[in-house]
């Protein structure tokens, strides 16, 4: 497949710095059972936030962080929360605490198919906030730090879920997410995000052209991105605005400043 010229069409894609920057856009945000990130207050606090979901364990990690936390949603297997935290939550006023013992997906998925496809529930849950109008965008602050397992799977799901839903996974030291083949126009905030980048295809062979870029990339044969060849690692952004018009979704990874405490 060729590279699509996609100018007249070009998607945009502000960063969650950017988004956090402008108060613009609208997301939720999922807690996973890993290292929150330094600033999540900041997304929480955000116009746009549009509910807060803690995936299992992940719900214990913030309650010590902030004992005044507020949630939407509990939901996993519920094999690593704390029988405290949970009976916390469940008692909060407009927090549903659901239970799923499904081994075939991880909680992060749980919660994605609560948000998005209650219907495949049983019994079908109807929550008063997260299923109206739920926005096409999740933030996960945090995610891709531990067992390489773990953050293969991550990325497995954010590609999967593409381009149906946009998952972000937002973490101290890197911002990261799939961006949709075709065209799109990133946007970025300089001073909390890069230079350091990244664009690979995690599946297939990768025809691809930037503007925006120290090292661009051109839709070559010569610099085709494929694992077991070339990837665009080391990589270095050159402002607040990178095109990038790919023929299949590539993961794109920035690197985040230490500016959070």
């Amino acid at each position: 497949a060729r590279c699509p010229n996609s100018m007249a069409s070009r998607s945009l894609i502000q960063s969650v710095d950017k988004l956090i920057e402008t108060n613009l856009g609208q997301f939720i945000v999922v807690f996973v059972n890993t290292p929150i990130t330094k600033g999540y207050q900041r997304l929480l606090s955000h116009a746009g936030c549009h509910g807060v979901v803690a995936a299992d364990g992940s719900a214990s990690r913030l309650l010590q962080q902030n004992p005044d936390a507020c949630l939407d949603l509990v939901i996993g297997d519920m094999d690593s929360a704390d029988p405290d935290t949970l009976s916390h939550f469940d008692s909060q006023p407009g927090c549903t605490v659901y239970s799923m013992k499904d081994q075939d997906s991880t909680d992060l998925q749980k919660a994605l198919r609560y948000i998005y496809h209650p219907d495949k529930l049983s019994p079908s849950p109807r929550h008063p906030r997260l299923h109206v109008n739920p926005p096409r965008h999740v933030i996960v602050p945090g995610g891709l730090c531990g067992r390489l397992d773990h953050t293969l799977q991550a990325l497995n799901i954010a590609y999967t879920m593409q381009p149906e839903i946009r998952i972000s996974y937002w973490n101290d030291d890197n911002s990261v997410e799939i961006l949709p083949s075709g065209g799109c126009q990133l946007q970025l905030n300089p001073e909390r995000e890069g230079p350091h980048c990244g664009l690979l295809p995690l599946t297939g062979r990768a025809l691809v052209k930037t503007v925006g870029l120290q090292w661009e990339l051109e839709p070559t044969d010569e610099l085709a991105m494929a694992w077991g060849g070339l990837l665009s690692t080391s990589n270095r952004v050159e402002g607040e605005r990178l095109d990038v018009d790919t023929n299949i979704p590539l993961l794109w990874t920035v690197e985040r400043k230490q500016t959070e405490t």
